[in-house]
C-alpha cells in the first residue's frame, strides 16, 4: 500500500473534497507544487488551477478558484472560493463568460470596465472550458 495524505478542500457552501490520496498536482502563485505523503510543513496561495488528484492508479480533477493551502501532519487543507467536477462545469456558459470577459478587456478604454475583474473572469472561463473539455 502506498503512502497516502489527507486532502480536504473547502469552499463556502461545502467539503468539496475530503479522503487518502497518494499525491496531489496544483498551482501556486510561486508555480507547479506535487504535495505526497510526509510532505514538509508548508503554506502557500494558490492560483486559479486545474488541481490533478492522484489515488490507486486513479485520476481525478477538479477546478480551484485560488485559495490558501496548508501542509501540516499529513494532512493537506485547500479554503478556496469554488471548486468544481468536470460533471459540474457547463461548457457553453463558460464560452459564453470568456467571450463575455474578452469584449470586457477589448473596451479597456471604458471607465466603466474593471479590467482585473474581467481578467480574472477570463482565466477561470478557459479553466472551466480546459476541464469541461477533457471531461468529453
Amino acid at each position: 500500500m502506498a503512502n497516502k495524505t489527507h486532502l480536504k478542500i473547502i469552499t463556502p457552501y461545502n467539503i468539496s473534497f475530503d479522503d487518502e490520496i497518494e499525491k496531489i498536482l496544483l498551482t501556486a502563485t510561486s508555480g507547479e507544487i506535487v504535495i505526497m505523503a510526509n510532505h514538509a510543513p508548508i503554506t502557500f496561495i494558490l492560483e486559479e488551477c486545474i488541481v490533478k488528484i492522484i489515488n490507486n492508479e486513479n485520476k481525478f480533477y477538479l477546478t480551484i478558484m485560488g485559495g490558501s493551502v496548508e501542509v501540516l501532519n499529513n494532512n493537506i487543507t485547500i479554503i478556496t472560493d469554488a471548486a468544481e467536477n468536470p460533471d459540474q462545469i457547463d461548457v457553453d456558459r463558460a464560452r459564453y463568460s470568456k467571450s463575455r470577459a474578452e469584449r470586457r478587456i477589448d473596451n479597456k478604454n471604458s471607465s466603466e470596465i474593471d479590467i482585473e475583474r474581467a481578467q480574472r473572469s477570463l482565466r477561470r472561463a478557459e479553466i472551466r472550458i480546459k476541464l469541461g473539455v477533457m471531461k468529453r
